[in-house]
């Protein structure tokens, strides 16, 4: 669990990261909102609004003082040219301070903090809802992520499980746009009473299917397969293999749509520093898995990595610091340049950049 340092006395400003200043009593200078609406959903669901998709989401923790709330979430509005920062969300300071993991959906934006899933409107920056988390202890929030209930109703997802080495995946809670449970009195769950997903203990990451939004994808260490398949909508659910056993140590999986084509990143640690392992499914099923690669510089230690929507071979991937605002994100092309996009140090001291995530 993560400590969260004690506010000094007096007024304090953090950095928004794009321009603006957020301050301890909630306020926000120079932060223009009429410019910074957007609806959208993960994986060509929809989007729009002033800041456009496809977009990149950053979760910003805020280590400064946990009391103010102070949580962020940065977004990126993408083309395969170039990236602009949008008005980064803050839930008018409600946020709770570290976000883990961030999504997208038709109706808003989803920050999983330790506290709690907290569901933020893009064209005002309020917190619509909020959900608390699972009270167990040594769980976080390891994945969000959006897919489709069997009706076509945008479902927004988070992950829970136990933090260690590795971090492993036992819950997911998942609710509509309106904060109603997805999934009735009970989530779906691995192990326990009444837990049905039919997956091992050694679940590591999960991210929605392009090819098929109302499933998702899981990340398996302990029955080896680098992505199953699971309908959680199915009586009892299902898992379909995917792409099969692995001998790399993968850490997390992310997948996007792009060109047409299903996209997947995998997070490589078997290097100390972490790689990119990859696959490309054209409608015929996945090709081999590729890999590892890493920037030719401008990224010592890979901490997460998503696929670039817009591109048919680039990526974006979070990298580690000497101190904790000293994270970056850095846009990864075919040839493997890798462009800082985002500085961590602009959000203000004691203040890290945490998760990447895609709205499509």
């Amino acid at each position: 669990m993560l400590i969260l340092l004690a506010a000094g006395c007096g007024f304090h400003s953090v950095g928004n990261g794009d321009g603006s200043v957020s301050n301890d009593d909630g306020s926000v200078s120079n932060d223009d909102m009429g410019v910074s609406s957007m609806d959208g959903a993960d994986l060509a669901m929809s989007s729009g609004g002033g800041c456009a998709g496809p977009l990149l989401l950053v979760g910003v923790e805020n280590l400064h003082n946990g009391d103010s709330g102070g949580g962020r979430v940065a977004r990126f509005s993408l083309t395969a040219a170039a990236q602009e920062q949008c008005t980064t969300l803050r839930g008018q300071g409600l946020i709770a301070p570290q976000p883990l993991a961030v999504a997208g959906m038709l109706g808003g934006i989803g920050a999983a903090t330790i506290d709690g899933l907290y569901f933020v409107d893009p064209a005002s920056d309020t917190v619509k809802w909020s959900k608390p988390a699972p009270q167990v202890t040594g769980w976080l929030p390891l994945e969000a992520f959006s897919i489709l209930n069997p009706q076509g109703t945008p479902i927004m997802a988070v992950a829970y499980g136990m933090s260690g080495n590795p971090s492993t995946i036992r819950e997911i809670d998942a609710f509509d746009a309106t904060g109603a449970s997805a999934t009735g009195a009970q989530p779906w769950c691995i192990q326990g009473t009444g837990c049905t997903l039919p997956l091992s203990l050694g679940i590591l990451s999960v991210t929605a299917t392009p090819t098929d939004l109302s499933h998702f994808f899981v990340l398996d260490y302990a029955t080896p397969a680098a992505a199953w398949d699971v309908d959680p909508w199915a009586s009892p659910p299902t898992k379909t293999q995917y792409i099969g056993a692995y001998t790399d140590n993968l850490d997390s999986l992310y997948a996007v749509v792009a060109g047409g084509k299903a996209r997947y990143a995998w997070l490589d640690n078997t290097p100390s520093n972490g790689a990119i392992e990859y696959a490309t499914d054209s409608g015929s099923g996945p090709g081999t898995i590729g890999g590892p690669i890493r920037c030719v510089s401008g990224c010592a230690t890979i901490l997460h990595v998503v696929p670039d929507p817009t591109t048919p071979d680039g990526y974006f991937a979070l990298c580690d610091g000497a101190t904790v605002d000293a994270r970056t994100v850095v846009r990864v092309d075919g040839a493997l340049g890798c462009t800082q996009i985002l500085d961590g140090k602009t959000f203000g001291a004691e203040s890290r950049l945490s998760r990447l995530g895609i709205v499509q």
